[in-house]
C-alpha cells in the first residue's frame, strides 16, 4: 500500500527540515513513537491528517492528499513567542511549494505554502502548529 510510503516520505522530510533548521538537534516525536523520559520541554511533533478523495476517477487511479501537521512544543519561559516562531519558520522554509518528497512508490508533492496557524498555550507550554498540504497521485 502506498499510504505507508507517503507517511515515511513526510516523516523523513520533517527530520531533514529539523536538521536544516536553526536548532538541528531538536527531538522529534514521530507518529507512534515516544519521547525520552523525562520528556523534553522543547520538541517537534508530527501529525498526519489524510483527506483522500473518493471516486474521483473512472478507473483505479486515486489522489492521496491531506496535511502534515508539524507542532513545535516550546516552554513558557518569559521570552515570548518569538524564539518558537523563528524555529517554526526555519522548519517551514524546507517545505517549499512544489517540493517533491519520495519514498518507495510514493511521490508526494507539497502543493501550497505551509501555513503557521498561530501560537496556542496548552498545559503550561506553547504550541506552534504548521500545516503543510500535500498530494500524491497513484494508479
Amino acid at each position: 500500500m502506498i499510504e505507508g510510503d507517503i507517511v515515511k516520505a513526510l516523516q523523513t522530510a520533517v527530520g531533514a527540515a529539523v536538521q536544516a533548521s536553526i536548532i538541528p538537534a531538536m527531538p522529534i516525536k514521530a507518529i507512534g513513537r515516544t519521547l525520552p523520559n523525562p520528556q523534553p520541554d522543547r520538541y517537534v511533533e508530527i501529525v498526519h491528517v489524510p483527506n483522500n478523495r473518493q471516486n474521483e476517477y473512472w478507473g483505479s487511479e486515486r489522489t492521496y492528499q491531506g496535511s502534515l501537521r508539524v507542532i513545535v512544543h516550546w516552554p513558557v519561559n518569559d521570552e515570548g513567542v518569538m524564539p518558537g516562531s523563528r524555529f517554526l519558520d526555519s522548519i517551514a522554509a524546507y517545505f517549499t511549494k512544489g517540493r517533491t518528497l519520495v519514498s518507495g512508490s510514493a511521490k508526494v508533492v507539497i502543493y501550497d505554502v505551509p501555513d503557521a496557524t498561530g501560537c496556542l498555550e496548552a498545559g503550561g507550554g506553547l504550541l506552534f502548529p504548521l500545516v503543510i498540504p500535500y498530494r500524491c497521485f497513484a494508479t
